[in-house]
């Protein structure tokens, strides 16, 4: 079965992150915007993982995240872009974060593979 990962972001970095996730045999639901992420999470999808490039959206991604916790998702965050801790955020990457880097955190840290 493969691991799904929901991926929010709209950055060229976000497509970098896709295509190497795609890569190694993730099944990934990509979006471009917090609401239509919390739209898809309503209808009782739970990825495995969810991966946020909030570049420039730090409001924006705290609140989502507060969101996704209210609704009593369990599923593990990972907020690229900060490396500073957030309430609800698993870990947090920063923005320089590559590709492989990414894939070694959901392999090891998160045991996602």
């Amino acid at each position: 079965m493969e691991n799904t990962v929901l991926i929010i972001g709209n950055s060229n970095h976000t497509l970098m992150y896709s295509a190497s996730l795609r890569g190694y045999g993730y099944a990934l639901t990509e979006m471009r915007a917090f609401d239509a992420a919390l739209d898809w999470l309503a209808t009782d999808q739970q990825p495995d993982c969810i991966i946020i490039d909030m570049r420039g959206q730090a409001a924006a991604t705290c609140d989502f995240v507060g969101q996704v916790r209210e609704a009593g998702l369990t599923t593990r965050i990972i907020v690229i872009g900060t490396t500073s801790q957030l309430n609800g955020v698993d870990i947090t990457l920063p923005a320089t974060l590559e590709a492989t880097d990414l894939i070694d955190v959901l392999r090891y840290e998160l045991k996602i593979a």
